[in-house]
């Protein structure tokens, strides 16, 4: 049965989970093909290309940032049972839509911020996803685009909380993340990028490392440091982490746990 659960934590009832630039038509255009730059396809299409090299027969997923399912439709099929996360209820319907038009099963959905999973049992699956660069944008709600002090960046705590709760629920196995690296090839792609969909970039000629946009879009780029450092903060070692490269722009993170 495809569950669609909205979740009733306390914690997360009191939150919003209607975050406005995933209600924006432009924004929307982040998953269109057709507005990607080249060297974004080329990173996408080698994104797949990791994934399908992975075991998935028997594994319970979990998949941060589910999106409109393109890697659940594939994936879950495969799999012994795949859960999904988003906190655009818009992506919520369209996968869980998509999944019933396909007669997909074993997918289960959460409607939530991923800051926000506490009711999720900890060692309960063996893989965990967030791809197509999601990690990236992960920011506190009241991120101040024009002026905001570089702790921000080297102690991200939304991505601190989001990746702790992704430990705490994977058992054995790897947790994934697709990302941008900090270099200018990647900033000239998302300049290209965001443009494309229509969105209005408010820092295109600053040297901060990540990106945003008028409406609401925020990426942010990652240099190994910055990655580790960040991952430090969930008791997460150098040892347990492997950068596989994509290309140019981009790697998959890997983070173990034995």
């Amino acid at each position: 049965m495809i569950l669609t659960k909205t979740t009733t934590i306390s914690s997360v009832s009191s939150t919003t989970v209607h975050l406005e630039e995933y209600q924006n038509d432009n924004v929307k255009k982040t998953f269109d093909p057709d507005c990607m730059p080249i060297i974004l396809q080329d990173a996408v299409e080698k994104e797949w290309q990791f994934l399908n090299a992975l075991p998935w027969e028997g594994k319970t997923i979990l998949d941060i940032g589910v999106g409109q399912g393109r890697h659940a439709l594939k994936y879950a099929p495969q799999s012994e049972k795949y859960i999904g996360v988003d906190i655009a209820e818009d992506m919520i319907n369209t996968t869980r839509k998509s999944a019933e038009k396909h007669g997909i099963q074993n997918i289960y959905l959460i409607h939530s911020d991923a800051e926000f999973l506490d009711d999720v049992p900890g060692d309960s699956v063996d893989r965990v996803l967030c791809m197509y660069f999601t990690a990236g944008n992960f920011r506190k709600d009241n991120f101040n685009v024009a002026k905001y002090e570089k702790g921000e960046i080297t102690k991200n705590e939304k991505f601190i909380a989001i990746l702790r709760h992704m430990y705490r629920i994977l058992k054995k196995g790897s947790i994934y993340l697709t990302v941008y690296k900090q270099c200018t090839a990647t900033k000239n792609m998302q300049f290209e990028f965001y443009s494309k969909t229509g969105q209005h970039i408010l820092n295109a000629h600053t040297n901060d490392p990540f990106m945003a946009t008028k409406e609401g879009f925020w990426s942010l780029r990652f240099t190994k440091e910055l990655m580790l450092g960040n991952l430090a903060h969930v008791g997460i070692r150098p040892d347990q982490v492997v950068f596989h490269d994509l290309n140019e722009i981009s790697w998959i993170v890997e983070i173990s746990k034995q």
